[in-house]
């Protein structure tokens, strides 16, 4: 007996907190401009908690964008139905199977999209490739680099692997996965506060402009769709998430815990703006619509949130992994002008202490404390091949004496006075 599926128009693999309040949050606001249009089947994969909750209240749920001038609350209603994969795989292969839905969104775990995900996906191209559904839009909603070309990739290969050539095949010429660069601070929700979400009123969306079908008008909603989200991308790693690196390891060396009291420290906050106009600015293309000064001023605006706190802590784990996106690039564009790295140096200096005292988590922890165990000319090359940073560039002269300056300095010198020295260098 076939399940039934929803009659939703759009489905969403994830209900998580950042999905609510950033991905059906703007496809609320745009399903106002299509009533009726857009109707959103969302898809825990294993817990029932959010989906139950938002099944109490008919499927609503309210946003509030909160910081220290605002505190606006939005109704999302575009959300129909609502079902949990682990216990409804029938259902939610007769949905994603539906004829109806032509746009599929995704926040998943990084583990997702080798498994559960890309299961999901070659399971409905091969019933879509078998009932004659039309062609569906596959867009990745997390910070994943080029999540669109990952998952086409992931999506094709593994149904050629699994001898599902009509998926393939269908994929390929049906199936659109366009790029995608999302933005916005969306904290955890306790259960019992589920399943309404709090967000900082930041908020940007930038999708390649490569849709298989119809979607909604998210860019009525504040979304935007180009040609190309590589500026944009580069946008959210050297204007955002690099100064946020950079304020988790000195702000946890100076004994703050939350990002806004570390860049409410004037000395901090001096220093991440230094590094912001010297090194992570210049790193940024150009591009329509994009300023990365004016990027760069607003990150430390919502740093400074205090309504949505982020744990350094948090910001910081797993270092080995977000420092090479976040700052090789950086790091080639200084040796380039022949300018030394001096920030990302202490970036990666900071992380690198962070590990050895414990303030961070990281998988590759052991290597960095064998690295700063070693010589003094051994120990930058080593750490910068503990988080891949090991490019031409970054291993050239210029960021291998900026990195070897910040380790002596901070074996002889408090946090604060080597970041008064490194601010006279700039």
């Amino acid at each position: 007996m076939t399940s039934r599926p929803s009659d939703a128009t759009m489905v969403h693999l994830g209900v998580g907190a950042f999905a609510r309040g950033h991905v059906l949050w703007c496809t609320g606001l745009a399903g106002n401009e299509e009533p009726g249009q857009w109707r959103v089947c969302v898809v825990g994969q294993r817990s029932r908690t959010v989906v139950d909750a938002m099944r109490a209240r008919d499927w609503s749920y309210d946003v509030e964008l909160r910081d220290a001038h605002r505190q606006d609350t939005t109704r999302v209603d575009v959300v129909c139905d609502g079902l949990v994969a682990t216990n409804e795989a029938d259902r939610l292969a007769a949905t994603l199977a539906s004829p109806q839905v032509s746009v599929v969104t995704i926040t998943a775990t990084e583990a997702g999209y080798p498994g559960t995900v890309v299961d999901q996906i070659v399971a409905a191209a091969s019933a879509r490739a078998a009932n004659g559904a039309g062609p569906i839009s596959f867009v990745v909603c997390d910070n994943v680099l080029f999540g669109g070309d990952l998952l086409r990739r992931l999506t094709i290969d593994m149904a050629t692997a699994s001898g599902h050539d009509d998926a393939a095949a269908w994929l390929t010429t049906h199936a659109a996965f366009p790029n995608a660069v999302v933005d916005r601070v969306v904290p955890a929700v306790p259960d019992e506060l589920q399943p309404s979400v709090v967000a900082e009123p930041w908020f940007r969306w930038v999708m390649q402009d490569a849709f298989a079908a119809s979607r909604p008008a998210w860019e009525t909603a504040g979304a935007r769709l180009v040609d190309d989200v590589a500026p944009w991308q580069a946008a959210k790693l050297h204007l955002v998430n690099a100064p946020h690196s950079m304020l988790a390891y000195l702000g946890l060396a100076c004994g703050y815990s939350t990002v806004h009291d570390a860049v409410g420290d004037d000395l901090l906050n001096t220093a991440v703006q230094a590094a912001l106009d010297s090194e992570l600015i210049p790193a940024v293309p150009a591009a329509d619509g994009l300023s990365a000064v004016d990027d760069a001023r607003s990150s430390l605006s919502r740093f400074a949130n205090s309504a949505v706190p982020h744990r350094l802590a948090q910001v910081g784990s797993g270092g080995s992994a977000k420092l090479p996106q976040r700052l090789s690039a950086v790091v080639d564009s200084c040796v380039s002008a022949g300018r030394a790295p001096i920030w990302s140096a202490g970036v990666v200096a900071g992380w690198a202490h962070a590990v050895r005292r414990g303030d961070v988590d990281d998988p590759r922890a052991a290597r960095v404390r064998s690295a700063l165990a070693g010589h003094a000319d051994y120990r930058a090359r080593a750490l910068m091949a503990a988080c891949d940073l090991t490019s031409d560039a970054a291993e050239h002269a210029l960021m291998v004496d900026s990195l070897n300056w910040w380790l002596k300095s901070l074996d002889q010198a408090d946090i604060r006075q080597i970041v008064r020295s490194a601010l006279e260098e700039t």
